[in-house]
């Protein structure tokens, strides 16, 4: 197990390598350290758009520009925390049981899941839903080549980001919410598959800190998803 748990270290390290902080949404949300993600942060990242636009703590999608984007990221991590405070950065992402430690449980949940595509998942939150859609919007018109960020969003892989894809991600948003459910991938590189398992295995035992409430609920992301309501069809269209 030590050797697991070695090598699923390994795979994590390169998972969150530089360059990808947006990957950890929920952190790196919280812009001012306070460890709230709430209306101050949001204004952080409003205002340095406009006054500071080389503010590297703000570009929250990591492509460089201070720009629509970041502002939709930070204003849907604040919207989860409104509801989920005590849940939004979790210190144990790979215990889906909610029981305090990563067991065979977890990996029996992660292989119900194996093979999902969570491209979808634009923002990092661990659900697609309308935020995704409204992320993908402010991403709408950038072309070849791509940053990083927005090239997530070119979900057919044709080199722009266009109402096509907006399609295609509204496609998934329309799907039952399990197939949504995009929290497993947990070094969120868009789809569930081996890695996500080294990742599970590398943290296996109990979870730091103190276990969960026995009344502790699975936070229910979806139930925030409609705040992300999409703009009229064609808005943000050029």
């Amino acid at each position: 197990m030590k050797i697991l748990s070695f090598l699923g270290g390994l795979l994590l390290l390169a998972a969150w390598a530089p360059g990808a902080r947006a990957v950890d949404g929920c952190r790196a949300a919280d812009v001012n350290g306070d460890e709230l993600v709430d209306a101050t942060d949001v204004g952080i990242v409003a205002d340095a758009i406009v006054f500071d636009p080389e503010s590297p703590r703000a570009d929250l999608d990591g492509d460089g520009i201070l720009a629509g984007p970041d502002l939709v990221i930070v204003e849907r991590y604040s919207v989860i925390f409104s509801e989920f405070r005590e849940v939004l950065c979790p210190a144990c992402p790979a215990d889906s049981s909610g029981d305090g430690s990563i067991g065979p449980e977890d990996l029996q949940d992660v292989e119900t899941v194996w093979g999902r595509d969570c491209r979808g998942d634009l923002n990092r939150d661990g659900v697609i839903c309308l935020w995704d859609v409204k992320l993908l919007e402010a991403y709408l018109g950038n072309s070849t080549p791509l940053s990083m960020a927005a090239a997530r969003a070119d979900l057919d892989g044709d080199g722009e980001v266009d109402l096509a894809d907006r399609d295609l991600l509204a496609q998934r948003v329309s799907s039952p919410i399990s197939l949504r459910d995009c929290r497993l991938d947990l070094n969120r590189d868009g789809r569930i598959d081996s890695v996500d398992v080294w990742s599970l295995l590398a943290a296996w035992g109990p979870c730091p800190g103190p276990p969960p409430p026995a009344t502790a609920a699975r936070p229910n992301l979806e139930a925030t998803c409609d705040e992300g309501k999409s703009p009229a069809p064609d808005a943000g269209a050029s």
